[in-house]
């Protein structure tokens, strides 16, 4: 019922009746097209029997002029979801991030440097930032360098294993995807670039064999290395140059996948025409047999409570084999989230005409859009205005990666995600964990507040809070009533709870790197 209000409320923004777009529909595209809109559309949303297709919100985003996203938000479908899928049900394999940002014209808080004399070494986000205003994401895009891709690192990847432990985010800066061509051979300890091959994507050190032969740096491959050749066998998309790593445990739901056999990567993926072409290549790249990509899609079915999620292995297979685009926009969003396809490039390689969509913007009420910004901290952007922090966080960074604020949590996991738990540790002189070394905020969970004894754990990080309100980064240990607290060349001892407390562990941090 709800979204039959919505359909009739932005039709009749634009003076028009549902009749009256049906017999558009089959005067533009044909009544026997699956474009064609049918006057019963009301009765059968009321009825729950069906939902529109892909075609017919392209034909309602063409008679209406109204953008596609509009459309699918007021059928309750945010595109914005497609990233957070991929890091809710990663394959394992290395994994490219869906970075576009769907909705130019949302909303997203933004914050202003505090005034002080001087920004400490460390402190929460709170005590240097606070907010500012709402602006649409479009502002904040105009200000990004652009030129970056995002990676999610796969547990397969042993060519990252010995730096970026499985789940780590990764940025790769495109400028400078030629840097391997200045790496001497022999050096194993050079930086890493995202690397793209038949089998998928990899994060590797590269070194420079002679011409545009590289050799790629695998720790666990029975050779320890393997050679390719850029623009055959592979292509750099950039050198690594951030990460956003959790250091706390898995953050992804768990599912059964089978163990598939370990490849060496091969000749550069070549993708047939057509959707079937696309999605073959992006399964093999993202390694997922048909049984796990099932299984990942029932997960994310019950995450969205929505059975139309779910798609069959039986009909992934199916689909590999067509060139028209599944009807069900839920078995789109899927495909999407699970073989990192773009959801614009998706329908271009359907075939479907999409200079035909609108692009007009839907009155943010009519579609159920968040019009007061007040959509939860998730959605900062972050700090904007000028500032001694804000300049040399955006002069470093020099993008704001609007398309992971709807994932902090899981990032992070910290449920629900607030600014409130970040910390901002870029001032730390000479850290002794390698993890703070150029590292920029930190995300806390303030309910984990003692030390464990155990060894997997003694190179946890933890913030603590002196008397004096000066803030500390550092591994902890409790030792007879006595905080010990690494955070430089040597270890500071605190009274327990006198002199000094624990605010919380930290769960991820962001960082660059050399």
């Amino acid at each position: 019922m709800f979204q039959t209000e919505k359909l009739q409320k932005l039709l009749s923004a634009r003076s028009l009746t549902l009749h009256r777009v049906s017999r558009l529909s089959a005067e533009i595209f044909g009544r026997r097209s699956p474009f064609f809109v049918p006057h019963n559309l009301y009765a059968q949303l009321s009825a729950g029997s069906c939902a529109p297709s892909v075609y017919q919100v392209l034909a309602l985003s063409h008679i209406t002029r109204y953008r596609v996203t509009d459309w699918l938000a007021a059928f309750g479908i945010n595109l914005e979801t497609i990233s957070r899928l991929q890091l809710l049900c990663p394959p394992r394999r290395t994994t490219l991030l869906d970075a576009t940002v769907y909705d130019p014209e949302a909303w997203v808080w933004t914050f202003r440097e505090r005034r002080q004399a001087a920004a400490p070494a460390a402190a929460p986000f709170a005590f240097l930032f606070e907010r500012d205003r709402r602006v649409r994401a479009r502002e904040i895009l105009a200000g990004n360098r652009r030129g970056f891709f995002y990676a999610r690192v796969g547990d397969d990847d042993e060519g990252a294993r010995a730096e970026f432990p499985p789940g780590t985010i990764i940025r790769a800066d495109a400028e400078r995807r030629e840097a391997w061509r200045q790496e001497k051979e022999n050096r194993a300890a050079g930086p890493f670039f995202l690397v793209e091959h038949e089998l998928g994507w990899s994060c590797s050190r590269m070194v420079r064999t002679g011409g545009n032969r590289v050799r790629l740096f695998l720790p666990g491959h029975p050779q320890g290395q393997t050679e390719v050749q850029v623009g055959q066998d592979a292509r750099v998309l950039g050198r690594v140059d951030a990460e956003l790593r959790p250091v706390a445990g898995r953050r992804t739901v768990p599912f059964a996948q089978a163990k598939g056999s370990r490849e060496r990567p091969r000749s550069f993926p070549q993708e047939g025409s057509g959707l079937e072409g696309l999605l073959q290549a992006s399964r093999r790249k993202t390694g997922w047999s048909f049984r796990e990509a099932a299984a990942a899609s029932r997960v994310i079915a019950k995450v969205l409570s929505d059975a139309r999620y779910f798609v069959a292995a039986s009909t992934l297979s199916d689909y590999e084999t067509r060139s028209a685009a599944p009807r069900q926009l839920q078995k789109i969003i899927t495909l999407c989230a699970l073989y990192a396809i773009p959801f614009w490039r998706f329908l271009q390689a359907s075939g479907l005409p999409m200079d035909r969509a609108g692009c007009e913007p839907a009155p943010e009420e009519l579609v159920g859009q968040n019009t007061n910004g007040e959509g939860g901290e998730r959605s900062f952007a972050g700090p904007m205005k000028d500032g001694g922090a804000r300049r040399g966080f955006m002069g470093e960074w020099r993008e704001l990666p609007l398309f992971l604020r709807h994932s902090l949590d899981l990032i992070t996991g910290l449920q629900p995600f607030s600014s409130a738990d970040l910390f901002w540790v870029g001032g730390v002189p000479a850290p002794a964990h390698s993890l703070l070394s150029r590292a920029s905020f930190v995300a806390v969970n303030r309910r984990k507040r003692k030390p464990t004894q155990e060894s997997s754990e003694q190179q946890a990080l933890y913030v603590v809070l002196k008397r004096d309100g000066e803030f500390l980064c550092g591994c902890c240990a409790l030792e007879r009533g006595s905080l010990v607290v690494d955070c430089g060349e040597t270890a500071r001892r605190f009274r327990d709870q006198v002199d000094a407390e624990i605010v919380g562990r930290v769960t991820a941090v962001l960082r660059r790197l050399p």
